[in-house]
Formats: C-alpha cells, structure tokens, sequence
C-alpha cells in the first residue's frame, strides 16, 4: 500500500465533493472513477480491483466507503426510485479532505481529469467504459495482447447486455482520447 489509509478516505470525501452539485454518485460510479483513476492516470490507491457483475470491483473499496460514511465523510442512502445507492459529501469530509491534502494535490491533476472525463457518465456507461480498460489491461502483458476486435469479443462475452456496436464504438472513443493504445 502505497501511503495512508487517510489518503484513501479523502479521496472518497473529495471525489463526493466534486460530484456533490452536478453528477449523482453511487457505490457502481465511485468502484469505476477510482478503478479507472488508478488504472488510465496511475493515482497510487491501495485498492485492488478483480471482475465483478458490473466490472472491476474492489471489496476494500466498499469496505471504505462503509468507514467514510460512519467518519462523517460522506453519507449513503439507499434510493429507492433508482435501486441503488446516493453518495453525497458529509459533515466531517472536510476533515477528511484536508488529511489526504498532500495526496490529493500531488495527483489532483489526475484525479481533476478522470472526474472531469467521466464524473459526468451514469453508472451503466462506466460499466462498459472500465470493463473494456479491464480487459485490454489484462491482455496486455501477454505475449499475443488481443486486437480490436478480440477486446470487442472478450466485453461481449463478460457483458452480453451490450451489443457489439456499442462495445466498438466505446472502445475506439477512448483509443481517439489516447487512453487506449491503438488496436491492430
């Protein structure tokens, strides 16, 4: 791990606090934003991801998130419209913030840029968005690492609620933004 515990629960609070007037955060979107912090931008979490029902998912993350709600940095409340949950900044997330400070303005440019690059996506398209980086990152230490349309293939089969139209077009998206390397 790389730092403080204290790191991590700030950035929780922050990331609330960023989202808090104009994006609606939720347990899927927090587990994706910081999965592809750590992941597209190198931010140094101590959380470790593995593939879950809605992509890339940290225990230790949600495990967290419990802890930061119970500390007054955020609260969660359970959105019955939507079945699922609301995260919105609590009373003591400054307090939090401020003690994962050194953190959070070493890499606020990118942590800044993934929320800014995403904040605004419901959780669904950042289900796809992390589960294709999942999946390209996952091959890409072997010695054969997957085509475009291997990738393709590989979130269709990990995501058939998704056609392959959307998956191609997604994952040429973030090959344009330069968040992918170029596929074959």
């Amino acid at each position: 791990m790389n730092g403080t515990p204290w790191q991590d629960y700030g950035l929780i609070s922050y990331i609330a606090q960023r989202l808090n007037d104009h994006s609606n955060l939720g347990k899927t979107k927090l587990q994706k934003l910081v999965y592809l912090m750590k992941e597209l931008e190198a931010v140094p979490v101590s959380y470790g991801f593995r593939f879950y029902n809605y992509g890339p998912y940290s225990d230790e993350l949600t495990n967290d998130l419990d802890l930061v709600s119970s500390l007054g940095g955020v609260k969660v409340k359970y959105d019955e419209s939507s079945y699922g949950y609301e995260i919105t900044l609590g009373d003591n997330a400054d307090k939090l913030i401020a003690k994962a400070d050194d953190f959070i303005t070493r890499h606020r440019q990118s942590i800044d840029g993934i929320i800014a690059g995403f904040g605004n996506k419901q959780a669904k398209e950042l289900e796809l968005i992390a589960t294709i980086i999942y999946v390209s990152n996952r091959n890409n230490g072997e010695n054969s690492a997957l085509n475009e349309q291997g990738i393709i293939d590989s979130v269709a089969r990990l995501k058939p609620k998704f056609k392959h139209s959307q998956i191609k077009t997604v994952l040429q998206d973030l090959c344009a933004e330069g968040r992918l390397h170029q596929m074959h």
